[in-house]
């Protein structure tokens, strides 16, 4: 039995492209090859915190050695940095004047600063050695005393640091303001040596009575902290402020020393229709186009 075979309206491929096959069979589909390579399913591992890297006792004392060792020498660098400048600002009498009076209490300040933490340290030290304490931060008995009042005077001199600088700003804002700075001179001293007791104190008293533990050196309870960081914050704020201020006047000052040379130009260079005074005040002025040979006196 023949298999009719349907006629095809399109001419028959050549027969390099025939594919030789029994016009009655079905057609078969190749099959695809499998993916020799398939996807592998990694299961999900469940993330673990990384917990710091434990350091040995003694790794941690020699980075603190270290670090006391690079500041100690950054103090006394500074210390005798800021004793020079005070010689010179104190034998010098050309150097003398309400500026560089305020200037000195402000290297005053950073240098009892500097001489009180070295004194710290060197009590420290000392307290640690005599001491038997396991505790890195315990002093013995003895230097216990001497180091809580070196620290205390440390604090003192760093609010005395941020009240001097305020009072330079203050300074530098009142002679912009063509205000004689000499008849303020105790308030300011009061303010750069007396408001920083202000806080100071009621901390030593807090400090004594609620955290009396080594040398005061670590800050543990907040709130007690914070009756020295508010003023710090406060004296930073208005420095900021003060600065503010200059940088406005200084500008609105150049300014209108702009507008008023430009002002002046204006008038002596463009007469408006007077000729006659513009070639007059030429004659007297010269090339300058002021009067009275180049002094500026619309502009006063």
């Amino acid at each position: 039995m023949l298999c009719h075979v349907p006629l095809s309206p399109f001419p028959p491929c050549p027969r390099v492209l025939r594919v030789p096959r029994d016009p009655c069979s079905p057609v078969r589909v190749p099959r695809v090859p499998r993916d020799p390579c398939p996807p592998v399913r990694v299961p999900r591992v469940p993330r673990v915190p990384l917990s710091p890297v434990p350091v040995s006792p003694q790794r941690q004392a020699w980075l603190l050695e270290q670090f006391r060792l690079l500041y100690t020498v950054g103090y006394s660098l500074s210390l005798v940095a800021l004793v020079v400048a005070l010689l010179l600002l104190l034998l010098l009498r050309r150097l003398r004047c309400t500026r560089n009076l305020i200037h000195a209490n402000l290297f005053v300040s950073f240098a009892l600063r500097a001489a009180a933490i070295l004194t710290r340290d060197a009590l420290l030290g000392r307290g640690q050695q005599g001491g038997d304490s396991r505790e890195g931060t315990a002093v013995s008995p003895q230097a216990g005393p001497a180091c809580r009042v070196a620290q205390s005077l440390a604090q003192y001199c760093v609010g005395a640091n941020y009240a001097w600088a305020m009072g330079e700003g203050l300074f530098l804002l009142r002679l912009l303001l063509a205000t004689s700075g000499r008849r303020c001179l105790p308030a300011f001293l009061l303010l750069g040596w007396g408001v920083p007791v202000l806080f100071v104190v009621p901390w030593v008293v807090l400090r004594y009575l609620y955290e009396n533990e080594g040398c005061w050196e670590r800050n543990e309870k907040v709130a007690v902290w914070w009756v020295i960081r508010c003023p710090i914050l406060v004296a930073v704020a208005v420095n900021f402020v003060v600065f503010v201020r200059i940088v406005r006047i200084l500008v609105a000052k150049v300014r209108a020393h702009q507008v008023s040379r430009g002002d002046t130009r204006l008038r002596w260079g463009h007469g408006g229709g007077h000729g006659d005074t513009r070639r007059r005040w030429g004659h007297r002025g010269g090339d300058t186009g002021t009067p009275g040979g180049g002094e500026d006196t619309w502009g006063r």
